[in-house]
């Protein structure tokens, strides 16, 4: 069903948005491509299934495609889940990026000289 939706969370550093329905209810996702949104722009799409969707950014007249996390939650516990420093998905997000970068960017030793 299609839904709209007001950003009122947006991560530009994990890329996770959190939206307000109009029932106050909030959906959390991945923004996958398109570009970044801000809070206050409006979003329409398919909100309803967690799973991979295009939505498309009212106000800024564009497409986006969004993987979504949870939707359902209250204003205050999307905040403290998704939008706090300490939220496991900041967490795990931070740890597989410092992991591929450890992993795939610095140099390796050449062994015993």
């Amino acid at each position: 069903m299609k839904t709209k939706a007001r950003v009122i969370f947006a991560q530009g550093s994990t890329g996770l948005v959190g939206v307000e329905t109009r029932t106050g209810s909030v959906t959390v996702f991945d923004l996958l491509g398109g570009e970044a949104v801000q809070p206050g722009d409006v979003l329409s799409g398919d909100m309803e299934e967690p799973d991979m969707q295009e939505i498309y950014n009212e106000t800024r007249d564009e497409a986006l495609m969004v993987f979504i996390h949870a939707r359902g939650l209250g204003v205050h516990e999307a905040a403290e889940r998704y939008f706090s420093q300490a939220s496991p998905v900041v967490m795990n997000k931070w740890k597989a990026f410092f992991s591929w970068l450890c992993f795939t960017k610095l140099p390796r030793p050449l062994g015993k000289v």
